[in-house]
């Protein structure tokens, strides 16, 4: 609005001058501003393109102003008045609407695209057991060492490893990767942080819900307080019994090894349980002074075994490694109560460190020393686990809008899968997917840069039906982004096909 007002003042200061008359000096100050416009439009796409030749990083401009994940990330980096740039900009290209079909409509179409669920040898294999879901603050695959973490080193090489999950980090963090393992939908992109906003939307699918028709206790537990993201309000709607820091006694972010006995005594009151806890250690700022005496001893180790390593990033192992202790003790307590067979422990990461790994070229040896391949080192782990089950692992693209679909397959829970976005990982007739902060969304056959638009596949079709599966993913995506916000479950449209 900024250039239109100086012209509506600029004309008005010019007739209070009572030159309203010299039409020419007005007709050269819209020009002016005309052409001022035009400039920042060409110069503002000259830098666009020329982004796309060069790699994504984590403030990827092309990505940012093609996909705006959040309005003031896009604001922070362009300005006010590049936001109003993009509402006229020619060159972006919107999701297209079917003016015939209502926007639930569409939604209604796009869920009853979904097929059956088809079983695979994995399926039920947990059945009547109990769960102990685990959402890591921020980790990732090159924080299980097996001299630093060796307990979740454990856990993945003796459990069952999912190659190709990842996290995105969107605009609710956290949050928004817990909604998505929890209800197999998409947060939204509007601005709003779904949490916050939608925690009165009417969610008929959720992971507490389906446990608790299966006769589980189903709770959920965090140590931080409950306001924090509104989980005291959107976890019980979810179906959960919540347990913030005030109901676990952990006060001002009591250390997960500390946090994780309140979990285990809870748990242990229980026949059946399904149990969700969202941990605290990996959260920034990655400072000394976030450290607790343990994590000061901790660090001493990663200097010692790292000592080329950035401060922050050995402060992050030794957070992780006050978890993995916490873990540790958990399993010698139920192994040492013979309750260990019955418990499957999965965790998966919420999201990438922010602010760490900047220059991962440097990490390269450390993931080979690791068993981890390069492409996945800096990915979120997705880990399952049972001391009386098989190991291995699953190559499988894959989002957390997968994670309840796995999990009522792997514990034989039958549910609505048409109110699901995601797939069991093991379903055969699943071809994955996954999408991330930059607009590149994949399959186990392509990935497809939506800002850059190119596309990397297994040649075995032609690079245009590639880009035309790709594009219709990507117009599904943007559809699924608007079910939470037309809260379409209490809509007519869904109601009347019940």
């Amino acid at each position: 609005l900024v250039p239109f007002v100086s012209l509506y003042l600029a004309i008005k200061l010019l007739k209070y001058k009572q030159v309203e008359s010299n039409f020419i000096r007005q007709g050269l100050l819209i020009i002016f501003f005309l052409g001022l416009s035009y400039h920042q439009y060409t110069t503002f796409h000259e830098e666009l393109e020329a982004t796309k030749s060069e790699p994504v990083t984590l403030v990827d401009a092309i990505a940012t102003y093609s996909n705006i994940p959040n309005t003031n990330v896009f604001v922070a980096q362009f300005g006010l008045s590049g936001l109003l740039l993009r509402e006229f900009d020619i060159q972006v290209t919107p999701i297209e609407i079917q003016k015939e079909l209502t926007l639930e409509e569409q939604i209604t179409q796009l869920l009853n695209q979904k097929s059956e669920p088809a079983r695979s040898d994995y399926s039920g294999i947990f059945e009547g057991k109990n769960l102990l879901l685990i959402e890591a603050e921020s980790l990732n695959n090159l924080a299980i060492d097996p001299e630093l973490t060796p307990t979740l080193y454990r856990l993945k090489h003796s459990g069952l490893v999912v190659r190709g999950y990842n996290s995105p980090l969107l605009p609710g963090s956290t949050s928004d990767t817990e909604f998505m393992a929890n209800t197999s939908l998409l947060p939204t992109i509007n601005g709003k942080i779904t949490f916050n906003t939608y925690a009165k939307n009417t969610y008929p699918l959720t992971l507490a819900k389906v446990f608790t028709e299966n006769t589980y206790f189903s709770m959920a537990s965090h140590n931080n307080y409950g306001i924090y993201y509104n989980r005291s309000e959107m976890l019980p709607a979810l179906g959960y019994t919540f347990y913030d820091a005030l109901g676990l006694n952990a006060y001002d972010n009591v250390p997960d090894s500390d946090v994780i006995d309140h979990v285990k005594w809870i748990m242990y009151e229980y026949e059946k349980v399904f149990s969700f806890w969202v941990t605290y250690n990996g959260h920034q700022p990655y400072s000394v002074d976030t450290l607790s005496e343990d994590m000061m001893k901790y660090l001493d180790i990663v200097t010692k075994k790292y000592p080329e390593m950035p401060e922050p990033e050995r402060i992050y192992f030794a957070k992780n490694m006050d978890l993995d202790r916490g873990l540790a003790s958990l399993l010698k307590d139920y192994e040492n109560n013979d309750l260990l067979d019955d418990l499957v422990i999965i965790i998966y990461g919420d999201h990438f460190p922010k602010g760490l790994f900047e220059n991962k070229e440097d990490y390269r040896t450390m993931c080979e020393t690791n068993e981890i391949e390069f492409e996945h080192c800096f990915n979120t782990p997705f880990i399952i686990w049972n001391n009386d089950s098989i190991m291995g692992y699953i190559n499988k693209v894959s989002s957390p809008l997968d994670i309840a679909p796995t999990i009522f397959d792997l514990f034989n829970l039958s549910y609505d899968y048409k109110t699901a976005l995601g797939n069991s990982v093991f379903d055969p007739n699943y071809n994955g997917f996954n999408f991330n902060e930059f607009g590149v969304i994949m399959t186990d056959d392509f990935t497809y840069d939506t800002a850059r638009q190119t596309i990397t596949h297994n040649w075995e079709k032609p690079e245009e039906v590639y880009k035309l599966e790709a594009e219709a993913l990507y117009a599904k995506l943007q559809l699924g982004f608007k079910i939470v916000e037309t809260d379409y479950f209490n809509s007519l449209e869904y109601k009347k096909g019940q």
